[in-house]
C-alpha cells in the first residue's frame, strides 16, 4: 500500500476539494500518526491528502489504495477504508484465520463545520470522493476484470472446437436412423455402437400405455 508520510506542506496542483478545521482518526492506532491531529483534508485528482499545519504532519494516499469510502451519520464523518495496515501500525483490525491474518486501517474524517453555504460538508466530501475514485481505478482490478471477460468469451466462442457443430454443420446422414444404416456398419462401428448401446439405459414401455397408445391410433385412423 503507497501512503505517503508528510513533514511538510504538501505540493498540491489538483485540488478538487478541501475541507478544512478536519479532525482524523486512525484505526488501529498509528504511531506515525498522533491521536488528535487537526488539520485541513485535500481530495486532489489523484490523491486523498491531510496535513497539519500546527503538528507538520500528514499523509498522502492513492484513490487506488481506499478500497471502501461511505458516508457515516454517526458523528458525521467520512469513512475510508485502505487495502492495508498504516504506516508505523503494530496491531491488525482484521479477522484472524487459521493461515494468514489480513491486515487493514480504518481512517475516519471529522469535518469542524458541518455545514458550509447551507451545503452538508460530509456530503460533498463523500460525493467528491466517489467522483476522484472513478477518475482513478485500480488498475489490477481492471485487468482482473479484463481478463474474466476474455475467460467468458473465450467459453462461449465455439469457432474453434472441431467437435462442436452449429446448426449449419448438422448432417442427419451422420445419425443411425434405420435398420438398413445399423447392418451397414462396419465391425469397428458395431463395436462401438454395442458400447454406446450398454451405457445407455432405456426403459421398456410400459404395456399398458403402450396397448393404450395402439388404440387411440386405431381409433383416429379409423375416423
Amino acid at each position: 500500500m503507497a501512503v505517503t508520510l508528510l513533514q511538510s506542506p504538501p505540493t498540491l496542483t489538483a485540488v478538487v476539494l478541501t475541507c478544512p478545521d478536519t479532525s482524523v482518526a486512525c484505526d488501529p492506532p498509528a504511531a506515525s500518526l498522533p491521536s488528535e491531529l487537526c488539520g485541513a483534508l485535500h481530495l486532489d485528482a489523484h490523491n486523498l491528502v491531510f496535513f497539519s499545519d500546527a503538528e507538520l504532519k500528514g499523509f498522502s494516499i492513492p484513490y487506488q489504495n481506499i478500497v471502501i469510502h461511505a458516508l457515516s451519520n454517526e458523528d458525521a464523518h467520512l469513512y475510508c477504508q485502505l487495502d492495508g495496515p498504516f504506516p508505523g501500525s503494530d496491531s491488525t483490525n482484521g479477522a484472524e484465520s487459521d493461515t494468514e491474518q489480513e491486515e487493514f486501517a480504518e481512517l475516519r474524517f471529522y469535518p469542524k463545520d458541518k455545514t458550509m453555504c447551507g451545503i452538508d460538508v460530509v456530503d460533498r466530501l463523500f460525493a467528491t470522493m466517489s467522483e476522484c475514485a472513478a477518475m482513478n481505478p485500480d488498475e489490477d482490478a481492471q485487468d482482473l476484470s479484463e481478463d474474466e471477460q476474455n475467460d467468458d468469451d473465450g467459453e462461449n466462442s465455439n469457432t474453434d472446437d472441431p467437435a462442436i457443430q452449429s446448426l449449419d454443420d448438422f448432417n442427419p446422414d451422420d445419425f443411425i436412423t434405420s435398420k438398413a444404416q445399423l447392418d451397414s456398419l462396419t465391425p469397428a462401428g458395431r463395436l462401438i455402437y454395442e458400447r454406446l448401446e450398454s451405457t445407455i439405459d432405456i426403459p421398456e414401455p410400459d404395456s399398458e400405455t403402450t396397448h393404450n397408445a395402439t388404440t387411440a391410433i386405431s381409433e383416429k385412423e379409423s375416423v
